[in-house]
């Protein structure tokens, strides 16, 4: 009891021990940001727990979550249709960092679930969440080249490159679509050499 006391009254040192499932979720009860924020960082809480920051807490949390290697597949897919940029930032790169771990043997299900939100987030509409996730799986083979592709035609300042300059199908889709450090100048390549 007298963990959890401390705890809710802000001494962090003893919130970093394993938290029993009763405790965490007096800790979510307590509406404290702060206490939230610790929340979101921690590995060991249980999925619902991550959903549930996922879903109902503030922009900072939110982006503790989506940073988090344990948030289940479900939040993760929320938190890629945050309307804060800084959330779907976080995803992005934790996303990119968790893609080479990922065989391409893979359990189908996880690799699937993974490469669902990479193309939802290639679809970003700000531009600094599609430069992170091009540097983050700007090397890896298990991206689609679809999606590498994708990368290279939106307009993501000069951040463009990394995604089509080191990925394996993306040399020939950086030629062909004007994806060189050059300005567009406005041409577009036959469809038929992008295949």
């Amino acid at each position: 009891m007298l963990k959890l006391i401390k705890r809710l009254t802000g001494d962090r040192a003893a919130a970093r021990g394993t938290l029993a499932y009763e405790e965490a979720r007096a800790l979510l009860e307590t509406e404290k940001p702060a206490t939230r924020r610790d929340l979101a960082q921690r590995t060991d809480l249980k999925p619902e727990m991550l959903y549930y920051l996922a879903e109902g807490s503030d922009e900072r949390t939110r982006a503790l979550v989506a940073a988090n290697p344990s948030t289940p597949h479900q939040a993760n897919a929320l938190l890629a249709e945050d309307e804060a940029a800084s959330v779907r930032q976080e995803l992005a790169a934790k996303i990119g960092r968790l893609l080479p771990d990922l065989e391409p043997d893979a359990a189908a299900r996880l690799r699937d679930q993974t490469l669902e939100l990479i193309e939802k987030l290639a679809r970003d509409q700000e531009p600094r969440v599609r430069a992170i996730l091009s540097e983050e799986i700007k090397s890896s083979p298990l991206v689609p080249r679809d999606v590498v592709q994708r990368l290279a035609r939106r307009p993501i300042s000069r951040r463009r490159e990394p995604a089509v300059a080191r990925h394996p199908a993306g040399a020939a889709g950086c030629r062909a679509t004007g994806g060189s450090r050059r300005r567009d100048i406005g041409l577009r390549a036959d469809p038929a050499l992008l295949t």
